[in-house]
């Protein structure tokens, strides 16, 4: 039997279909119960680097929106143009993460993968500048990460695997702009923190992906060496964290580039500022009252005035 919470989040997502036309999504069949041929079907050709090929596949023999259904949760699949831009654009507001927070949380914690509504847009005003045109005209910075993939490709004629190069060219670039401190996981004299930082990244973001794939049962991947990668990865960007705080301060502007965490450090320190006017007035108005009263509150106009904001 059905748990009353799906029950009433099947009702309202038909009452919404109604309302906006919406016609069944044809569904993609599976051969087995609960969906578990979809999901070996899917983890094999991931293990075969061929899990787009798959994808592919599916909606080109079912349509461009599918529904399917794992471990008896419904789920659906779109490439659907509209559909896109409805649900990443002009109807944002009516689609959230639900489950994604509690699967992506371990590993990215309290961020724009992780917030809905007010939080999201604030963390996304502060991660803009970063995309900004300007911000990619000079090119220095990045080739001297592509001087270092080119040197980790074997001069010799035999295969070489790109992909795993790649993830970490693009960790290297993408922490030398969000942070203004490069791992430089590519470099053969790279520092042991750095390297290893790839590595368990790697790893979290792997058992990320296959918790998402199990959605109401994400829960049951995990583990040690899942905590273990995270707890890593958390351990660098706070050493990362420790220096630029310690550093002389430059703000969010650092030789005319936009570094991303000196924004969010400034927000943070912006932030506490805040709270700390908000405990003085509050302090002032109510000494050690453990309970307010109507009229505390009407003496509090900062509060009010950051309320109204």
């Amino acid at each position: 039997m059905a748990s009353f919470p799906r029950v009433v989040r099947s009702t309202s997502d038909k009452a919404f279909g109604t309302r906006h036309g919406c016609c069944p999504a044809p569904r993609l069949r599976n051969a087995w119960p609960l969906g578990v041929d979809r999901l070996l079907q899917i983890w094999q050709a991931d293990a075969n680097q061929r899990l787009m090929e798959l994808f592919k596949f599916h909606f080109q023999d079912v349509g461009n929106t599918l529904e399917q259904k794992f471990l008896g949760t419904i789920a659906f699949g779109t490439v659907e143009p509209e559909n896109l831009e409805a649900m990443l654009s002009t109807r944002f507001g009516d689609f959230g993460y639900r489950l994604r927070r509690s699967i992506f949380y371990p590993l990215l914690g309290d961020g724009i993968f992780t917030q809905d509504g007010a939080a999201w847009k604030h963390s996304r005003e502060l991660l803009r500048p970063q995309f900004s045109r300007q911000q990619y005209q000079d090119l220095g910075m990045f080739s001297e990460h592509v001087d270092n993939l080119i040197a980790c490709i074997p001069k010799n004629r035999g295969p070489v695997d790109l992909q795993p190069l790649f993830f970490r060219f693009t960790l290297d670039t993408t922490s030398a702009f969000l942070f203004g401190e490069s791992t430089y996981s590519l470099k053969s004299n790279s520092s042991v923190k750095g390297t290893k930082f790839a590595h368990d990244f790697e790893v979290a973001q792997n058992y990320v992906i296959n918790r998402f794939r199990l959605l109401d049962f994400y829960w049951l991947i995990g583990g040690s060496k899942f905590r273990n990668a995270c707890k890593s990865v958390h351990d660098f960007v706070d050493e990362i964290i420790k220096k630029r705080y310690e550093a002389p301060a430059s703000g969010p502007i650092e030789d005319g580039r936009y570094v991303f965490f000196d924004a969010v450090a400034e927000d943070c320190k912006t932030r506490e500022a805040l709270r700390e006017k908000l405990r003085e007035e509050i302090h002032s108005v109510t000494g050690n009252k453990a309970n307010f009263t109507r009229q505390d509150l009407r003496k509090m106009t900062f509060l009010a005035n950051v309320l109204k904001e």
